[in-house]
């Protein structure tokens, strides 16, 4: 069964608590998909903390301390938090052009088709591939650490916090794209032993009843021939990212408002939680 695991601990990412004890390493099977915030590997630890997109055995970092550089790594990344999933499992949306595509109304009608069946797990992960017409997204502006920790005493994602730790991104045009993420709905769910899981990744304040997502993206060079219509597997994605990682130029956590122009969106169930441990 797919399951999502998780390294480290997401909430003291959020409260700024990091420490070089909570990196830990972890290797990625071929095949494997998954987003995170996460560390660089080759040593450079928490220094490079950022935003990451993890395709199968490769890795794209956006140091917070670099914005404008990416980092790519190989088969293992070393990461506070990094929820990775397999596609044992794959069905196939595409979706068509248009220009009232929000990302977050794209996972919902999926969600809402998916959830008419009578064994819908309640979660699940999804990579994707397309373009994006209206960014709405935002990255890490400094690495959490117990220096940089929030005068206000809140979570890093707080509006009183921008822009000293989170830099928010709009823009049109032409966007092409590659991202990975997960989307529930709590109350479809056995949370007895993933609540703890749950509220960390969305929030202390989980809504049982509402449609929450978590995804990340990479935003390729404009010049890059992305055609969703292309992609028929998650493999054919996964090849496609591994092709052009010199050709990323950030790496975003997508927000709900980023608009599509055209993806192709493989799923895959989540029947399970486990927390990650080593």
């Amino acid at each position: 069964m797919s399951t999502l695991l998780v390294n480290g601990d997401y909430g003291k990412v959020m409260a700024s608590r990091l420490e070089d004890g909570d990196v830990a390493r972890l290797a990625l099977e071929s095949g494997r998909w998954g987003l995170g915030l996460g560390a660089a590997p080759g040593g450079e630890g928490i220094s490079r903390f950022g935003e990451a997109l993890v395709c199968g055995r490769s890795a794209a970092v956006l140091p917070a301390s670099s914005p404008d550089e990416p980092r790519t790594a190989g088969e293992a990344l070393d990461s506070p938090y990094l929820a990775a999933f397999s596609f044992e499992e794959a069905l196939c949306y595409y979706t068509p052009p248009g220009k009232d595509w929000s990302f977050s109304a794209v996972l919902r009608q999926m969600f809402n088709e998916l959830s008419l069946c009578s064994d819908s797990p309640g979660m699940y992960g999804f990579c994707a591939a397309g373009t994006f017409w209206k960014l709405d997204v935002q990255a890490l502006a400094a690495p959490p650490f117990l220096p940089n920790a929030p005068q206000d005493g809140g979570p890093i994602n707080s509006p009183s916090n921008y822009p000293r730790f989170l830099r928010r991104r709009g823009g049109r045009g032409r966007f092409p794209f590659a991202a990975a993420g997960v989307f529930l709905k709590p109350s479809l769910l056995d949370l007895r032993a993933g609540a703890g899981l749950l509220e960390r990744a969305f929030g202390p304040s989980l809504d049982p009843g509402r449609f929450h997502f978590h995804a990340h993206a990479a935003l390729f060079d404009d010049d890059v021939p992305l055609l969703p219509a292309d992609f028929h597997s998650p493999a054919d994605l996964e090849d496609f990212a591994a092709a052009h990682l010199g050709d990323i130029s950030s790496v975003e956590h997508v927000l709900p408002d980023c608009m599509v122009f055209d993806a192709r969106f493989f799923l895959t169930p989540l029947y399970a939680l486990a927390p990650f441990e080593g």
